[in-house]
């Protein structure tokens, strides 16, 4: 039989990824790599030409040790019960695939691939499982389905085995079917599937689940820092998973792309606390409640006219409110508070009402940072040869380091960038990982009072934070207003979905200078060198599709895990609404046309609940009398066809029945359990005999198993064989 041509391929491979998928779920690489291995190693062995399966005895070691080595790593604890549970039944499964090949074995494989996806649902939660989940729920129908028929098959050999006398060699036997079963097959699978896709949709949109994993990843968001400690034991994390991406949207809605970098402003630090500890100053912060799909304005002027908006996608929820240059008003898609510096211009949620995953913030096109000229009283840097070389520096370059505090705007720009031309030369040198540096060099940093001082003058390489922090101390010194900013910064371009991806090793620290009175600008004085979030950054397509699957993941999560009730009632909102008002329009025309027949027979409620009871009856006993007369209809017709079929088939094996009378008259009986083409070939006839009986055989197998109907010229010449055939014994026998 064709259709089980590839059971055995197919059954392996639904295993197959039924173990993968567990392995996946428990996030175990190693465990996949042993597990496929030996599961792909078990076709050759087992179902290869010389099959060579594990003893019992060993099989029962094999278990017993499993058993061992899931008891051992696991943690003895209820909510590693699933996990652990998983990995024994994957090597319970790879036991068996090695056991002896078997219609009990087979089952027992198929029921494994079932409790193996069923365990590993209860604790995987990721995209990457639910596409092997659907993928094998696709291939169990095809399988289960062919292990019916393979069983079937299997059952009707050992049992024709057993009734035939061992004496006799029994030929190896196929099944005979129609020649629609493939046809068949293939449509009954394809319901099948069907049945399945529409069920489990009807499951996803009727029951919510509202299943949520917004952890709080506070403190690995590094991006926005609100205390900046230059401590040799501290390291800028060098990671590349997603943070966010960002969108750029001009006032007519075309997305575009920045010349420069995207330069993410988090927090601001301002205030030295001394040994190298940079923290916030005193906050002017103003309360703010967002609506949901509401944009709320930051300050009293007014949406202003040149303007862009940001669309801004956390990948991890944040406290943190991340912006391009200075914020006119945001919007977010659910209800929350937030914390707004009219000073600063920087944001923040509040930890009771939760962090939006998505919001979208207008931003002024004017790259400056405005805000009221510095009059507080804060605590500033002081170094004196820090100062030395500060003011070495600037004389250099003919600058006045005295005349800076009310120097005009060109010369306060200048300076910065004189800074910035120092920081970045080749005299100094990015490092993330402040345990490359010598015992001696870190000993010296970590045991020295002022690490900026050591970063200047003796050590000359560290993070981008050093950079930032020694660009502050120096403009603190000469009377320069300066902060360090700190936040994301990349050009991490996806052109496929024209966004900005960021990761967290584009944490950045950079410097803002008050360049004229209110009137803050972005310097960065961290070098252009391999690892610094200041180099290019190019988007390889690996990269790409990498980032388009951490998309992928997210919506998973979003859109089937967090399915809930808001997101039913809007999902319904937004496909059903047109079915939904022709019910309630046809609701209400129902119970007018009740009032109507109420007030026109003056029966009362009684009575139009009789009405409703008899109509009711009337519906119901019409859908039963069709139903029936259907099924009447189909009965009849079945077994017209039936009764047809099988005297057309009596007719045209007459001439077999008559051949087989002649056979047995010459002392010739086949027994009931052997064919008859073999029977043949046991008996001695004479050439002419068995020519004939060979002929006659060969029609009986057509009309039989083919469907093939004589003529009533054939049938008398079928006739005419059987004469000849008798003619031929007897002429033998005499």
């Amino acid at each position: 039989m064709r259709v089980l041509k590839h059971y055995r391929l197919l059954r392996i491979s639904l295993v197959l990824f039924a173990v993968v998928a567990q392995c996946v779920a428990l996030v175990n690489l190693w465990l996949l790599l042993v597990s496929g291995t030996l599961v792909v190693l078990s076709w050759y062995v087992i179902e290869g030409p010389k099959s060579h399966p594990i003893p019992t005895w060993l099989a029962r070691i094999a278990v017993g040790v499993a058993i061992f080595i899931t008891l051992f790593n696991s943690q003895m604890s209820v909510d590693t019960i699933p996990q652990s549970l998983g990995q024994f039944l994957v090597w319970l499964t790879i036991i068996k695939l090695f056991g002896e090949r078997s219609i009990e074995n087979d089952a027992q494989q198929l029921l494994l691939s079932i409790v193996l996806m069923t365990i590993a649902g209860l604790h995987a939660v990721d995209l990457l499982f639910g596409v092997l989940l659907v993928l094998w729920c696709g291939l169990a129908v095809w399988v289960f389905m062919l292990f019916q028929l393979y069983y079937g098959v299997e059952t009707m050999r050992l049992e024709r085995y057993a009734a035939v006398p061992k004496s006799y060699g029994v030929p190896w036997t196929r099944p005979v079917t129609g020649r629609r079963v493939n046809k068949a097959f293939r449509k009954t699978a394809i319901f099948l599937l069907l049945m399945g896709v529409v069920f489990s949709s009807i499951f996803f949109f009727v029951i919510p689940r509202g299943f949520s994993q917004k952890v709080k990843f506070l403190n690995e968001a590094i991006g926005a820092t609100t205390r900046l400690d230059l401590s040799p034991s501290r390291n800028i994390g060098v990671l590349k998973e997603q943070v966010m991406v960002v969108q750029l949207v001009d006032s007519e809605g075309v997305v575009f792309q920045l010349p420069e970098p995207l330069r993410l402003r988090g927090s601001v630090l301002e205030h030295y606390e001394g040994e190298g500890v940079w923290v916030q100053g005193t906050r002017h912060a103003k309360k703010f409640t967002l609506l949901p799909n509401v944009y709320t304005n930051l300050d009293n002027t007014g949406l202003q006219k040149n303007t862009f908006t940001m669309i801004i996608s956390m990948q991890r929820p944040a406290q943190t409110v991340y912006s391009l240059y200075q914020p006119v008003s945001i919007e977010t898609d659910d209800p929350v508070f937030m914390l707004y510096d009219t000073s600063l211009h920087t944001m923040e949620f509040k930890t009771n009402t939760g962090f939006p995953e998505k919001y979208r913030i207008k931003v002024e096109l004017q790259r400056y940072i405005t805000s009221s000229p510095t009059s507080e009283v804060r605590e500033k840097y002081q170094n004196e040869k820090v100062a030395k070389l500060a003011e070495k520096i600037l004389s250099d370059q003919h600058i006045d380091p005295k005349t800076l505090t009310n120097a005009p705007e060109e010369i306060r720009v200048r300076a910065s960038q004189y800074f910035v031309e120092y920081l970045t030369s080749n005299t100094f040198q990015y490092l993330t990982d402040q345990s490359l540096l010598a015992p001696e060099e870190y000993d010296f940093l970590k045991n020295h009072e002022d690490p900026t001082e050591a970063f200047l003058l003796t050590m000359q390489s560290g993070h981008c934070e050093y950079f930032a922090a020694s660009m502050v101390a120096m403009c603190d010194i000469v009377g320069l207003p300066a902060r360090i900013v700190t936040g994301y910064l990349t050009d991490r371009w996806d052109a496929t979905t024209q966004q900005y991806i960021v990761l967290d090793s584009d944490a950045h620290a950079w410097v803002e200078t008050e360049v004229a009175p209110g009137l803050w600008r972005a310097f960065d004085p961290t070098p252009s060198t391999g690892g610094s979030p200041t180099s290019h950054q190019t988007l390889g397509w690996l990269e790409s599709l990498r980032f388009a699957w951490i998309r992928l993941e997210k919506e998973w999560r979003l859109t089937v895990l967090g399915f809930d009730k808001s997101n039913q009632a809007r999902l319904m909102g937004t496909f059903f609404p047109l079915w939904r008002e022709k019910t309630l329009a046809a609701w209400e025309q129902t119970t007018l046309l009740g009032s109507n027949v109420v007030r026109w027979f003056d029966i009362g409620v009684g009575g139009l609940v009789w009405i409703v009871l008899v109509v009711g009856s009337i519906a119901g006993a019409s859908i039963v009398i069709v139903v029936v007369i259907g099924r009447r209809r189909r009965v009849r017709k079945t077994l017209t066809l039936s009764n047809s079929t099988s005297t057309s088939m009596l007719i045209n094996v007459e001439f077999y029945a008559e051949a087989v009378q002649v056979l047995s008259d010459a002392g010739f009986n086949r027994p009931i359990w052997q064919p008859a083409q073999t029977w043949i070939k046991t008996i001695r006839l004479p050439e002419e005999a068995e020519r004939i009986l060979q002929t006659l055989t060969r029609y009986y197998y057509q009309i039989r198993f083919g469907g093939k109907q004589l003529s009533r010229t054939q049938r008398l010449a079928m006739s005419s064989q059987v004469s000849g055939l008798a003619l031929a014994i007897r002429k033998d026998s005499t």
